[in-house]
């Protein structure tokens, strides 16, 4: 397994706290940009503009991907693009939303 997809594997331990989902599967996760060999750079989009819950989430992100072995630094940006349910993977569209 590569480095992206490590983090992308914690990051599934992240749950959105209203929905009780991971932000993965939810669609938060916009990027992950390898920045050097113990930085990484996440992008997220939000379903909230709560700016605590985005906050809490971006706590959980950054220490699920400080726990990849080698990353050291963190940088979580927030994109200014909206969530729109086409973020989300198929199980969950089927799921949370009924789309086939």
């Amino acid at each position: 397994m590569n480095l992206e997809e490590n983090i992308y594997n914690e990051l599934k331990y992240v749950f959105d706290p209203e929905i009780g989902v991971n932000i993965v599967d939810l669609g938060y996760v916009d990027h992950i940009e390898i920045v050097n060999e113990s930085t990484v750079k996440i992008s997220l989009v939000f379903l909230t503009d709560d700016l605590v819950q985005q906050d809490y989430i971006c706590s959980g992100v950054e220490f699920a991907a400080l726990s990849v072995e080698g990353i050291n630094k963190v940088i979580v940006v927030k994109e200014a693009v909206k969530w729109n349910p086409n973020r989300l993977n198929e199980k969950m569209k089927r799921e949370l939303i009924g789309i086939n």
